[in-house]
């Protein structure tokens, strides 16, 4: 089987689609071709994915250029399809420039979208976006979401059905081990880890450290993903006189980010939007944190009662979480456990090994028609 996939985006390494696509193309069968489209990297950090293409089009994102931007993409995908000859196409969201190519050049050629949980947010602000997502999906032959909410939410926007099916992201094997469990009267470290935005929450786990009357601190690991929020995430622990409890770490590598977790009690994802799967919070599992999460989509289908929902994800519910903690530390072990063995659910090779089952049945039935 040969796929041809990509992202136009550039091959750096950092969170999300880039890293799942990462997982799955260099984890798989040797009789599995795949070719990797995407740009060149703005640093000296790759991927270790096999088999990847630099596009030569160069990205444009004015909304109002777009149409250049296609035409000339559109020529050199044909070309790279021309040569390669692809089975199937796995498209990588269903709102960039790359999915609109493949759309529009190879009409023979079966494809799979797999949409990421930034499609839809954008999707929803823009109507350039909704109409690209639109577009593209209109000739997609099947579609893959990470969670069954996280499908939900994308035909909310989308507007009609599809043939789709739910296939989680998994995790390899080295993000599996024990965890290093706290003694009772040590003071309760949590963590946050991701971008900074109004959308993941960050700010909801600062103020909730200023509810806490006991020793307990949290670490926010990330950089900012949003103009002016970090400056904002600082004037607010300045003004809640927090600064011995809140502190800032700049963003580290997935295998950094393993090793560190077992220094804290919980990881906080008090997300305001949907979370399309959530792998932040699964690695965690894997490692032995207990997740305490917001009520967004896709990661309630992922962790539901393995972890601790922040049902109106407000700080004040977060803090009273935290405090439920430290009164009663076991909760940390229970939680520790039951997050370890949903972990286990969502082993990479299995996840793998659905989608290359779903491709064959595309192709399959495509050579039928």
């Amino acid at each position: 089987m040969k796929i041809l996939s990509g992202i136009d985006i550039p091959f750096n390494p950092f969170g999300g689609s880039p890293i799942i696509c990462d997982d799955w193309y260099s984890n798989l069968p040797k009789d599995i071709e795949v070719l990797f489209l995407t740009m060149p990297p703005t640093t000296d950090k790759w991927w270790k994915m096999p088999n990847v293409q630099f596009l030569e089009t160069e990205k444009i994102r004015d909304p109002k250029l777009y149409p250049d931007y296609i035409k000339e993409l559109n020529e050199e995908v044909a070309e790279i399809i021309k040569e390669f000859q692809p089975d199937v196409i796995h498209m990588q969201h269903l709102n960039f420039g790359l999915s609109r190519s493949f759309v529009e050049v190879a009409a023979t050629i079966p494809k799979i979208g797999i949409c990421h949980g930034t499609d839809t947010q954008v999707a929803k602000q823009f109507d350039f976006f909704r109409n690209n997502l639109v577009e593209i999906t209109d000739k997609t032959d099947f579609l893959v979401f990470p969670a069954e909410l996280m499908a939900r939410d994308f035909f909310s926007v989308y507007g009609n059905e599809k043939e789709y099916e739910v296939i989680p992201h998994g995790l390899p094997s080295n993000a599996f081990s024990e965890h290093t469990v706290h003694k009772p009267n040590e003071s309760l470290k949590f963590l946050y880890a991701g971008r900074l935005n109004h959308y993941k929450g960050a700010d909801i786990a600062v103020e909730a450290m200023s509810y806490i009357d006991f020793p307990a601190t949290l670490d926010v690991i990330g950089d900012e993903d949003e103009t002016g929020y970090k400056s904002k995430l600082e004037q607010m622990i300045k003004r809640l006189k927090i600064e011995d409890k809140v502190f800032f770490q700049t963003k580290i590598s997935r295998e950094q980010l393993f090793n560190k977790f077992s220094n804290y009690d919980a990881i906080l994802i008090p997300s305001r939007s949907l979370e399309a799967f959530s792998l932040t919070a699964i690695e965690a599992q894997a490692r032995g944190l207990v997740v305490i999460y917001g009520n967004g989509g896709g990661i309630k289908n992922v962790v539901g009662d393995s972890g601790i929902c922040i049902d109106d994800n407000t700080a004040f519910t977060l803090s009273s979480i935290i405090k439920r903690i430290q009164l009663e530390r076991s909760v940390l072990n229970s939680y520790r456990e039951l997050g370890y063995k949903n972990a286990q659910k969502y082993k990479l090779e299995d996840q793998i090994l659905a989608l290359l089952k779903l491709s064959q049945k595309v192709i399959d039935r495509n050579s039928s028609l």
